[in-house]
């Protein structure tokens, strides 16, 4: 589980530190194990995304289970896919960030790793203070969109959140 923010520089050959706190769930805790770095696929603001090697097949494996035929299907694996990179680090904890991906991105020297769950996030540093600023400005509303969470303990039963759908 990915969690919490790190600022790192980006290198003039275009590598960037990862944390210590996610090396051990990108690479499984053996530096010579590999992840996937890829586009982000929804619609917000432009980053990469980084999976470990069992989230990048659990999530080859939900598109797996989907038509085959649907165009919808067809453009997200490219999407997803296409645009992936299978990465390493080195000695000293950095991952080379592939020319294309840093410009996709808008990458300049200052980045942030973002801890998202099951995978990790590499913004540009400001284009990420933009987008918490803005999430945070809609938070509310989009917990009332969700709804009802799953609470820790509760069996995998949706529940309520006490205050009527903010959450925690």
């Amino acid at each position: 589980m990915f969690s919490g923010h790190h600022e790192h520089s980006l290198d003039s050959q275009g590598r960037v530190a990862v944390p210590a706190a996610f090396r051990s769930g990108l690479c499984g805790g053996d530096s010579a194990l590999r992840f996937m770095l890829t586009e982000n696929y929804d619609a917000g603001p432009r980053c990469l995304l980084a999976y470990p090697g069992d989230q990048w097949q659990f999530l080859a494996g939900q598109l797996d289970g989907r038509s085959p035929f649907d165009e919808n299907v067809i453009r997200l694996r490219r999407l997803i896919f296409g645009g992936a990179f299978e990465c390493g680090l080195d000695r000293q904890g950095r991952v080379v960030v592939p020319p294309e991906m840093r410009e996709y991105a808008g990458f300049g020297k200052q980045l942030v790793w973002v801890g998202a769950g099951p995978y990790a996030e590499l913004w540009e540093r400001e284009r990420w203070r933009d987008e918490r600023a803005r999430v945070r400005e809609i938070a509310a509303a989009i917990l009332a969109t969700l709804g009802r969470v799953e609470s820790p303990g509760s069996g995998g039963a949706a529940q309520r959140s006490q205050d009527g759908g903010r959450w925690p």
